[in-house]
Order: C-alpha cells, then structure tokens, then sequence
C-alpha cells in the first residue's frame, strides 16, 4: 500500500548511520507508512526501541518487492527521484539504528523477549500490563529502563528455567585444552605402559631360555 504524503514529513534528525539524503529517507519511510520522526523519537527509550524493531519487520516483506512494485516508481516521482532507486532492507534499517547492531543486538534480544506474553504487554505499553515493579522488580522511570536491562531480564528467566549461561570463547578454549592435555596424557600413559609389557616378555623369554639350557 502506497504511503505518499510528502507534507507529513517531520525532524530529519535520526538516529542510524544512514548516508541516504533526507529526500531519500523521507521517500522511504512515507511509502512504507512509518512516521518520519519515528527513528529520532526517544532514543534510549527501550519500549521506543522495540516499536522500531516491529516497525522494520513488518516492513522487510515490502522491502524485497520494491522492483516488481510500480506504486513504488510512482513514488519516487513524486519525490523527483530517479525512478532505478531500488532500496534493501539495511539502507532502511540504517535511518534507525546500525545494521550490525539491529542483527547482534536489537534482534536476538526482542525475539527472545517476544516468547514471554507480559514482557510484550508491557515493551507495547497494553492496558492492563504489568507495573514495573511487578515485572523487573524495580522502579524507575519507564523511559530509563534499557536494552541492557531487558538482556539481564531475560538472563535471570534463563537461569530461572535451569539454562547454563553461554560460554565464552576464552573458557571454550581452556576446556578445549584440558580435555587435548588428557588424551596426550592418557596416551603417553598407554604407550608407556604397553612398552613395560614387551620388556617385561622380553625379559620372561630370556629366562626361560636359560633354564632351557640348564
């Protein structure tokens, strides 16, 4: 669905890393039907940040579309845009928030917070959600609470379920070599051992042959 209300452009001030220009950002953003100031709106919010993050899935489909769409050509000349322009989803993921972040950070973490109903309720602000005392077993103000908060949330729920902490690649390591030190070990152990067993044959055959001969 075509989205394009040039008037409804706002603050071009946002918070990714985006070199798209402005005229590129808001043609952009008023197809898809995202408000133009959504991605400069309250930016350690962490209930503004999960709002993006629905906003860029939900808008990832229409994304990979944009060559067989020609509402979508229209649009950019209505913008006076060159009509080739064919956008992918890490040009619109950069007018909010690095890429690199959105994909290590902002998706692992939300995705996992989706699997629990009231920490939903509460990142989509619903009628009848849970206080913020009831849920982190904290007060502060609701703008304050961060992506780290919500990472150690969800840790506590992982070691709530009996979830091992994961491991990092320092310690993997170590474990690594300990288990590399144990095999040497053992078979130096096993191979020490197999040799006493062909001295000690070799020597009980000398012996039996002397008393051969007796």
């Amino acid at each position: 669905m075509r989205h394009p209300s040039i008037a409804a452009s706002a603050s071009s001030n946002t918070e990714g890393p985006s070199a798209l220009s402005t005229k590129h950002k808001e043609a952009l953003l008023t197809f898809l039907g995202i408000p133009t100031e959504l991605p400069s709106q309250d930016p350690t919010s962490l209930r503004a940040a999960y709002a993006k993050f629905k906003v860029l899935v939900s808008s990832s489909k229409q994304m990979s579309n944009l060559r067989s769409n020609q509402e979508w050509t229209d649009h950019l000349e209505e913008f006076g845009i060159e009509t080739n322009w064919f956008p992918v989803f890490a040009d619109l993921a950069n007018i909010f928030i690095a890429k690199s972040q959105f994909y290590a950070s902002w998706k692992p973490s939300f995705k996992k917070a989706q699997g629990y109903p009231k920490m939903v309720a509460w990142l989509n602000d619903d009628s009848g959600c849970d206080s913020d005392s009831e849920l982190w077993g904290k007060t502060k103000d609701t703008d304050d609470y961060s992506l780290g908060d919500l990472k150690d949330w969800l840790g506590k729920k992982d070691v709530a379920k009996g979830k091992r902490p994961a491991t990092t690649g320092s310690s993997a390591g170590k474990k690594e070599k300990k288990k590399k030190d144990k095999r040497v070990t053992s078979e130096s152990s096993s191979s020490e051992s197999s040799e006493e067993k062909n001295v000690k044959a070799k020597a009980k055959g000398k012996k039996g042959k002397k008393k051969a001969s007796e």
